[in-house]
């Protein structure tokens, strides 16, 4: 399995609102999950864009499992293969910035 960033652009503002509707009636444990692709993180935002953090098998697999669940309706998707992660948790980023 290899490691993507999936950017997501809305295809229209009427998309951008049918997408928040449709997570927001999701059953809690809700998670995008088939046998070649797995959804780990999704980050949400008030631009135009949002991205996800996937492992797949390739970026054909995510979009399947997107287009599988109706998702392709709301957005646009380019994913992205990434080669390595750093994951500095929250605990020592607070460490450096304040946050209020």
């Amino acid at each position: 399995m290899k490691r993507f960033i999936a950017t997501h652009t809305f295809r229209s503002a009427e998309a951008r609102a049918g997408y928040y509707k449709a997570i927001s009636e999701m059953p809690d444990g809700t998670y995008l999950t088939t046998p070649n692709a797995i959804c780990l993180q999704v980050f949400n935002s008030d631009s135009d864009f949002f991205f996800c953090h996937w492992v797949a098998r390739s970026e054909q697999d995510i979009q399947t499992t997107l287009d599988d669940v109706g998702m392709d309706k709301f957005f646009i998707t380019m994913a992205t293969e990434i080669k390595g992660v750093i994951d500095n948790k929250d605990e020592p980023a607070r460490g450096y910035m304040k946050f209020e």
